[in-house]
């Protein structure tokens, strides 16, 4: 049996073998730092009740122009549904839908613009694929099948944008960056930022894993550079809104925070898929090496 449990659960947990939560999380930050074991057992019994839900992904391709780049690919998803649904303490049987309009809606209607931007531009020399996936929440099992089928096999799959969530308020000057360091996209993304006189930080917590929360892990597990770039507020709508009911389109919203950002991340998809060669994983990155999909190169 495994699970999730909370900060006042995992307190009462340490605290029956003698041990302080807050004192073994500030331990865990040592570099030495080695997992203790609790010897608590407990017994617990379970009922399930199984039921197959069908879902479907959406996607699109556009074609690249250059007849030796066309079969790599550069892939921008954005996740659809989920398991979002709250349980209503007054009827424990049931489930109620969450709106999550920040969590899934917003972002899927940025990467439908982006998509529908490419019908304005001649198409760049790798292909564009546009991946709407679902199953965020059962493993991004959406996002394995769009890797598994795609035209071309994941070693011609030269990069994944992955965008969850967007800013829906101002333009802000800071690019909150998921997962940086782990390939040579940095560099593309700073470079783009600073021709938006903006500037790129790093998840200020990434003990909160969400890199491996979202649908880059799918990508960067096959070894394909991935970019994650979440909006800025993150930290306040975690606390307030994630997997709530509150999370609800909101009169006021500007969102030409969330205009720049796509604007941003498609001039990195474009960049991409022009360029002479394809961007590398970092050495030493848990999910190096593999060899390069973008060996060709351009005319």
């Amino acid at each position: 049996m495994s699970g999730l449990i909370r900060d006042e659960a995992a307190r009462r947990l340490l605290l029956a073998a003698g041990l302080e939560l807050e004192k073994q999380q500030q331990a865990a930050q040592d570099r030495d730092f080695t997992p203790t074991s609790l010897r608590v057992r407990m017994s617990a019994q379970l009922q399930n009740q199984v039921r197959s839900v069908d879902s479907a992904n959406v996607v699109g391709i556009l074609p690249g122009s250059d007849e030796s780049l066309r079969s790599e690919a550069v892939v921008l998803t954005a996740h659809i549904d989920q398991l979002a649904g709250a349980y209503d303490p007054e009827q424990p049987e049931s489930l109620v839908s969450l709106p999550a309009v920040r969590d899934r809606v917003v972002g899927a209607a940025g990467l439908l613009a982006m998509a529908r931007a490419t019908r304005q531009l001649p198409p760049p020399k790798r292909s564009l694929i546009f991946a709407f996936v679902s199953g965020h929440g059962e493993s991004f099992a959406g996002a394995q099948r769009v890797l598994k089928h795609l035209p071309q096999p994941a070693e011609r799959v030269v990069a994944q944008l992955n965008l969850d969530g967007l800013n829906v308020g101002d333009s802000r000057p800071e690019i909150l960056q998921i997962g940086r360091g782990k390939s040579s996209l940095d560099e593309v993304l700073d470079g783009l930022a600073a021709a938006q006189k903006r500037y790129v930080i790093a998840d200020p917590r990434p003990e909160r894993g969400l890199f491996y929360r979202s649908e880059s892990l799918v990508f960067a597990r096959a070894g394909i550079p991935v970019l994650f770039v979440a909006p800025p507020d993150l930290d306040s709508f975690l606390a307030s809104d994630y997997l709530q009911a509150s999370d609800i389109f909101r009169e006021g919203w500007s969102f030409t925070g969330g205009a720049q950002d796509c604007a941003l991340l498609y001039q990195a998809a474009l960049w991409v898929a022009n360029a002479r060669t394809a961007p590398q994983v970092r050495d030493g990155d848990e999910f190096a090496p593999r060899a390069s999909a973008g060996s060709s190169a351009a005319k």
